[in-house]
Order: C-alpha cells, then sequence, then structure tokens
C-alpha cells in the first residue's frame, strides 16, 4: 500500500464513512489526486442472495452534493444486486426520473431540504408506489419526521457498512418477494 492510499485509508475511516471503503469490491477511489484500490471478499449472505435473485434492482440517488451522490453510487454499486441507472442533483429532476424509469429503489441524501424531500416522496408515493425510498441522514433527529413523509428507510450516514449491507439485503428481499408476488398472484 503507497502512503497515498494510507492517508486516503485514514481521511475516510477519520470522517467516518468507512462504508464507502468497506464494502468496495475491487474498486478504485480517487480522491485529491491519490488512488486507491480496495479489495474486500464478498460476504456470504450478499452471495446468497445473488445466487437467489439473479436481477438486479434498478436505482436512482439523489443529492445536492456532487461528491456525495458519487460516493453513494460507488458504495451501492459494490452489491452486485444494485444497478444505479440515474442520479439527481435535485427533487424536481429526481421525480422527472421516477417517473421515467420507475426504479426500485430511490436512494436520497438528505441534504435536500426537508420540504424537497417531502414533496418527492409524496410524488414517488403518488406516480410509482412500488419504488422504496431509502434515506440517508447525517443525524437521527429527521429519522421520525422522514418515516412519516414516507421514507421507507431511513439511515444514518455513520451506520457502519455492515448496518448498510443489511439495511439493502432487507430491501432486495422485499423488492424479491413483491415481484415474484406479482408474478404468482
Amino acid at each position: 500500500m503507497t502512503p497515498a492510499s494510507d492517508k486516503c485509508r485514514r481521511f475516510f475511516y477519520e470522517q467516518k464513512s468507512s462504508l464507502f471503503l468497506t464494502t468496495f469490491p475491487r474498486t478504485t477511489v480517487k480522491l485529491l489526486n491519490m488512488t486507491l484500490t480496495v479489495e474486500p471478499a464478498p460476504s456470504i449472505e450478499m452471495t446468497k442472495f445473488s445466487q437467489l435473485n439473479p436481477e438486479t434492482i434498478s436505482t436512482i440517488v439523489v443529492s445536492r452534493s456532487d461528491m456525495m451522490r458519487q460516493s453513494l453510487q460507488a458504495m451501492l454499486a459494490a452489491h452486485s444486486y444494485i444497478r444505479v441507472i440515474d442520479s439527481a442533483g435535485n427533487g424536481l429532476t429526481a421525480r422527472n426520473q421516477v417517473i421515467r424509469y420507475q426504479p426500485e429503489l430511490l436512494v436520497i441524501d438528505s441534504n435536500l431540504s426537508d420540504e424537497e424531500i417531502k414533496a418527492l416522496l409524496a410524488e414517488v408515493k403518488l406516480k410509482a408506489p412500488e419504488t422504496r425510498c431509502l434515506i440517508c441522514v447525517q443525524s437521527s433527529r429527521r429519522r421520525t419526521l422522514l418515516l412519516a413523509a414516507g421514507a421507507d428507510v431511513v439511515i444514518s450516514r455513520n451506520d457502519s457498512a455492515q448496518q448498510w449491507q443489511q439495511v439493502l439485503l432487507k430491501i432486495a428481499r422485499e423488492i424479491s418477494a413483491s415481484t415474484t408476488n406479482d408474478i404468482t398472484g
């Protein structure tokens, strides 16, 4: 490991963003002209899900911050059962993408205003009721408010990579079960 990658790894851990490092499967991360390649082994649980459901979950990522949008996309790309199909920097663009693509999952970073998130959730529930909405928050104070506004799951940016993986697997199973019910029911 080079000194630059050590510095990058320390930066991420100090920022409590270890999920962006620990979940990457052979991914190269470029940050501040430093390059870091990370190759953790896939978890057994993730491998089991991939074998059960070869389909991928179409996902749209929403965040005002380009850096956060890219970080979320990279973290999600580490999961073989999730396919990021588009991203948006605001609620209106995200609304239009949801109507156009009808994704199975919408990941929203809470750097949008509460009003914008509430309006987006209302539109998604109306125009694409099958789309699951996961909101990434900085503090747990907003969790109750956002769940009441229609979010399916609220998770903290500071949660561990394992917690993120568990939440994503739970959503994937729910989507798989609802798809199976739609086909058989």
